[in-house]
């Protein structure tokens, strides 16, 4: 055995028991109290520094009356107040509520209100939207979120060990709102089983390797659960990270250059970095592992970064917040090593411990494989179910532990995954499906399209039909009939869209998800 693999095991057990705060999460902090953890702007914390923070943040909360079941609400951009507070509060039996800093204070306040959050931390620049506190009839006391602030209030605290006892697999962790893309958001339920099986997954591949741990550059918001939990999976495994504030190319591409080999890129940047040719280039190439996701990759793109960067390990994921992370993967061997493209259209194969279904959504009886119908998912990390809300909860998740997620999609009879369409925005003109991923795909090839949302609006004659919304490059030199004709010599007339409508900037999340619902309304 190597002397890298040595030193993991010395590590071993990285995480065996029920809470996330256990002593055995902190099995680096011990072997190595003085490494690397946790790097944020100017600032670096230990591995000693950052247990030592936890368990101080600990204190606090409990000095403000945070018991097991109780509930951390937090408005900021990314900082290692996220992860201080979701350990701190796991280790209690509460759970923190991340929020996105972009919603109105309408709807902050409203997840505040429904999650009953008792203490909410707030960074100074959010207090515009922040929830309006006597609205909220739990919440009892509000904290800056400012990191220099908060280490203050943080600091004044003793370390002392704490006690999880009462703590265990069920007790909830992390509460996620949904980004509410069709409606009201809803609180998922995510235990401390869900994480500690998502890291334990990797935990064996990460022991038993020859290579250095290395760091990951969290980029993506860490109120959305891919960017926590990569966070929490990657320290979980004894790999320093560093949280970026905001997802900029320069902070990425700078914490490349300094040794950190892993970390998620939008495809929109790396069309940028292919088209530019500039010094970007050879520092992508410097990764050990590329994620990409947040909207389509499109596979002349795919095909670009996988011939300019060989050594670099390409994956992505298909997964939910309902299941803490991804269940399905497209892993570099299968991006690498293939007969043809159809694998790079696929989201991959199922990870071990998951199974997936495809199920006709009238009659919820099971697909052949090839045929199309709704993505049904279960696996050991699911999620409870959604907070107060029992109807959605029995709705979504079935009793013998099945996950509906709203996706359409089909599973190929060598198990490959191909996501077709949300199934809420399948789009039924004159009794024909029209999967609207399908259309967007098409007119993403065509030159000038910069990105693309179909959405189907109410029809008299064929009950709906298609339209289309545009950003492009250059709107004073876009031919939509062009287009129009590029479609129609790909698709099916009736899955042509309608109209073709160039819009300066298409609506979305945070985490780059198009709000179709926006772009629906009044569009006839």
């Amino acid at each position: 055995m190597s002397g890298l693999a040595d030193e993991r095991q010395a590590m071993k057990p990285i995480l065996t028991d029920v809470t996330l705060a256990h002593e055995p999460l902190w099995a680096r902090a011990a072997h190595d109290p003085n490494g690397d953890a946790v790097e944020f702007q100017a600032e670096t914390l230990t591995w000693g520094q950052l247990k030592a923070n936890v368990t101080r943040a600990a204190a606090m909360l409990k000095s403000l009356g945070i018991s097991p079941g109780g509930r951390v609400g937090l408005l900021s951009r990314n900082s290692p107040v996220f992860v201080e507070l979701a350990l701190a509060a796991a280790a209690l039996g509460a759970s923190v509520t991340p929020m996105n800093w972009r919603l109105t204070a309408e709807e902050t306040t409203y997840i505040a209100t429904d999650s009953e959050l008792e203490i909410l931390f707030v960074e100074t620049e959010f207090t515009h939207n922040a929830p309006v506190a006597d609205r909220v009839p739990t919440l009892r006391t509000v904290l800056p979120a400012d990191y220099a602030d908060y280490r203050y209030i943080v600091d004044a605290h003793p370390a002392d060990p704490i006690d999880s006892k009462t703590v265990t697999e069920d007790s909830t962790a992390l509460i996620m709102y949904s980004s509410g893309t069709t409606g009201r958001p809803k609180g998922v339920l995510i235990p401390h089983r869900s994480l500690i099986w998502r890291a334990k997954r990797a935990e064996p591949e990460v022991l038993a390797s020859d290579r250095p741990l290395g760091g990951a550059v969290v980029p993506m918001p860490m109120f959305h659960i891919a960017g926590l939990a990569a966070t929490l999976y990657s320290l979980a495994l004894g790999r320093r990270v560093n949280i970026l504030q905001e997802a900029r190319a320069d902070l990425i591409f700078d914490a490349i250059e300094r040794g950190y080999d892993q970390t998620f890129l939008a495809p929109t940047l790396l069309q940028t970095v292919l088209d530019d040719g500039g010094p970007e280039k050879e520092t992508i190439g410097k990764l050990r592992e590329l994620r990409y996701g947040a909207s389509p990759m499109p596979l002349n793109l795919l095909e670009r970064a996988l011939r300019e960067w060989p050594e670099v390990e390409f994956s992505q994921a298909y997964g939910l917040t309902e299941t803490a992370g991804g269940v399905v993967e497209l892993t570099n061997e299968l991006h690498r090593n293939r007969a043809d493209d159809t694998v790079l259209r696929s989201a991959g194969e199922p990870l071990p411990g998951v199974e997936i279904r495809i199920v006709d959504p009238v009659t919820s009886q099971e697909c052949q494989p090839g045929s199309t119908g709704e993505v049904w998912v279960r696996c050991p990390y699911m999620a409870t179910g959604y907070h107060r809300n029992p109807e959605a909860t029995a709705e979504t998740f079935t009793a013998d532990g099945w996950l509906r997620t709203g996706d359409i999609g089909e599973l190929s009879t060598d198990g490959y995954l191909f996501i077709r369409d949300r199934l809420k925005d399948m789009i039924i003109s004159g009794g024909e499906n029209i999967y609207t991923s399908e259309v967007e795909l098409v007119i993403g090839q065509f030159s000038g399209v910069a990105a693309v949302a179909v959405v189907g609006v109410p029809d008299d004659k064929w009950g709906e039909r298609p339209l289309a919304y545009l950003e492009v490059d250059d709107p004073d030199h876009f031919d939509t009939d062009q287009l129009r004709e590029f479609c129609r010599a790909r698709l099916a007339a009736f899955k042509v869209p309608d109209r073709f409508t160039v819009i300066s900037v298409l609506p979305r999340t945070a985490t780059g998800k198009i709000l179709k619902r926006e772009l629906g309304k009044g569009a006839a």
